[in-house]
């Protein structure tokens, strides 16, 4: 392999049609091609071959690919870049869905996914020993979808009693009335100087989702992934007693019975939560249904 098509397949870009809005993956890099043969609009690698796709996010986790052969399929008529990937044979993928095994793959770029088929297999921290005749994984919000699964082994804790029904006052999607208006808001109050709702409800965020959401354009289309893994870390911080600090809701109006819950200092359970949704709902009253404040 000559050096210059060398430094062009370990900074390949996925461009053109490849780049959805939202695609958290943004760059490949091939890192092993022990025999590459190319022809128009195919790149054919063999011999144990190795890629990687990384995140925009730098903190997120890369995906690891590899595979005994990998072909590449270019749209000729366009040179918009990269338009489908194929892998095959003894296909291995490592990322944050844990490591995904099948005979054939294929990396749809404009559709934004990885189908697998052919002896499918799956071991992550949540399952062992995953068959199915299909996965297919979305790279824009992490849904993965399969067919004809079988467990060979659920973690004991997934066998416990079910446990109780969450709290009522804890969000939920639907909560949410205007999502571009709430996450347009949020992010105004991080950028200003003075402390508010918004920065306190970011800074509570573990650091890779404070790095997603400084990532979001304000006005970005959340995908319904996104807003479920959103209001998940919303539902965290509403269980937080760090939540409310009087700097941060200095210019909020209180309305009851939110203040007597100030008040009452609640440390933990059904009252702390209670009285954070209050005080969110206070905070952004035009995109949140309201329960605690009527």
């Amino acid at each position: 392999m000559n050096k210059r098509f060398w430094v062009f397949a370990t900074a390949l870009a996925m461009t053109g049609a490849a780049v959805a809005a939202e695609m958290r993956f943004d760059r490949m890099s091939i890192t092993k091609a022990p025999r590459v043969r190319i022809t128009e609009g195919r790149w054919n690698m063999q011999g144990g071959v190795e890629l990687t796709l990384f995140p925009q996010n730098p903190e997120a986790r890369p995906l690891n690919i590899k595979a005994n052969e990998i072909v590449f399929a270019w749209d000729t008529a366009t040179q918009s870049g990269p338009q489908k990937v194929d892998l095959k044979g003894d296909v291995q993928v490592d990322g944050d869905i844990g490591t995904v095994a099948s005979q054939t793959a294929v990396l749809d770029i404009p559709g934004d996914r990885l189908e697998f088929t052919e002896r499918v297999t799956v071991d992550s921290e949540q399952f062992s020993g995953v068959t199915a005749t299909q996965l297919i994984y979305n790279l824009a919000n992490g849904d993965i979808e399969m067919s004809n699964m079988t467990v060979d082994r659920v973690p004991i804790e997934d066998m416990a009693p079910a446990r109780e029904a969450p709290d009522p006052m804890l969000l939920t999607v639907a909560d949410i009335r205007d999502w571009t208006g709430i996450m347009s808001a949020i992010k105004a109050e991080v950028a200003a100087e003075a402390p508010s709702p918004g920065k306190r409800l970011i800074s509570l965020l573990p650091g890779e989702a404070q790095a997603q959401f400084h990532a979001l354009a304000p006005d970005a289309q959340l995908t319904d992934g996104m807003k479920r893994d959103f209001v998940g870390q919303l539902n965290r911080v509403l269980q937080m007693r760090q939540f409310y600090d009087a700097a941060a809701w200095d210019n909020v109006s209180l309305p009851e019975p939110v203040p007597a819950l100030v008040s009452a200092q609640p440390e933990s359970g059904a009252e702390l939560i209670k009285l954070n949704r209050g005080l969110f709902e206070a905070a952004y009253p035009q995109f949140v249904e309201r329960k605690v404040i009527q």
